[in-house]
């Protein structure tokens, strides 16, 4: 992966590194959102069940205990008018328990469904046996209080028995609810965290990719940079790279085997200046103290050879000259012998013809 990664361009890298970041924060923003919704709908599930559950079912109790305030009243009624609106009254009430028991089944959860059906069947039953209450007053009067006390008690015990029974499980099934939306909170919150680790080490991931693929290699090349720029030699890392640092690297690599050339130039250039010089300077050196023989001999670069061959037939030409001047002192040094050799003979003759003179003079005189 490291190794693919590697040979991605840094724009493609950047891009999905960025992507990576995007979609773990994204991850992170939509599991707290679906969470948040879940526990919130839970909450509004569990309040509209419970409260409104709880609350519906007391106006069902209420309007159970109307029923049976307006049987009473209804066998107490003083005229045909009253009892008239008692029964009114009664019918209201009777089609208002109806509706509020299909309300609270509208809200009440799925298992108490059979709950709720024989709530609905106990006030059916109530509606029917108070009806036949109401109507025993005019068909058999002196039935009545038999039938409220009865019938009518057992009936309205029953609805109330279970509606009661209702109130009792809908406060226990928020109380599940409630544990049960204590439990999703703690789950929540324990993937949340466990998402928020995943995702810490997602970054740290991502900050070890970026640091083993960009930060160090970008640190070993510009240590290695620094290195041969101060005339240091190295080996150029990552030239198999296919990404801008490879081909940093692989410029890098370029610019030191120019680097290495010149300087192996420069020493070639540097041997052969230092050996031109050596045995030029051996031969002058030579030529000073009066050696007229001591020739270049050493191998001069192209570049060199024709000091080389200047030097050597300078010396000679000097050796021919001064050669010359030494036949020529020669011959003036053997004239110059013979002439003293002639001038001493002239000497001794004139010495000799002087005294022969001086004889004759002296001859000359006795004459």
């Amino acid at each position: 992966m490291v190794t693919s990664f590697n040979n991605w361009r840094l724009s493609r890298k950047m891009l999905s590194v960025f992507s990576l970041i995007g979609l773990v924060l994204i991850a992170v923003a939509l599991t707290g959102e679906i969470a948040a919704s879940r526990l919130s709908a839970s909450a509004s599930d569990r309040l509209r069940t419970a409260l409104h559950g709880t609350a519906t079912l007391a106006q069902v109790l209420a309007q159970i205990r109307e029923q049976r305030i307006i049987v009473y009243s209804h066998m107490t009624a003083k005229s045909p008018e009253e009892a008239a609106k008692l029964e009114d009254r009664m019918s209201k009430a009777q089609a208002d328990v109806a509706a509020t028991v299909d309300e609270y089944a509208a809200v009440a959860a799925p298992v108490l469904a059979e709950e709720v059906a024989k709530l609905r069947a106990a006030t059916d039953a109530l509606a029917e046996t108070n009806d036949r209450i109401l109507k025993s007053k005019y068909a058999a009067p002196g039935q009545t209080l038999d039938l409220v006390k009865g019938e009518g008690k057992e009936a309205s015990h029953a609805a109330i028995g279970q509606a009661d029974l209702l109130v009792r499980m809908t406060g226990e099934r928020a109380k599940q609810a409630e544990v049960a939306d204590d439990a999703n909170r703690r789950k929540v919150t324990l993937f949340t965290a466990f998402l928020s680790v995943a995702s810490l080490a997602a970054l740290v991931g991502l900050w070890w990719l970026i640091a083993k693929t960009l930060s160090r290699p970008m640190a070993d090349l510009a240590s290695v940079t620094t290195l041969l720029a101060d005339g240091g030699t190295a080996t150029v890392p990552h030239r198999d790279r296919g990404d801008e640092l490879g081909d940093v690297a692989r410029s890098v690599e370029t610019f030191r085997i120019a680097a290495v050339a010149r300087a192996e130039a420069d020493a070639r250039a540097a041997a052969e200046q230092a050996t031109v010089s050596n045995s030029l300077g051996e031969g002058l050196q030579a030529l000073s103290a009066g050696d007229l023989t001591a020739e270049v001999t050493a191998d001069y670069p192209a570049g060199y050879a024709a000091l080389k061959t200047n030097f050597n037939d300078a010396l000679a030409s000097l050796r021919t000259l001064i050669g010359a001047v030494g036949s020529g002192a020669e011959a003036i040094r053997t004239g110059s012998t013979e002439i003293a050799s002639a001038s001493e003979d002239l000497a001794r003759r004139t010495e000799s013809n002087a005294a022969s003179l001086e004889q004759t003079s002296a001859a000359l005189v006795q004459i």
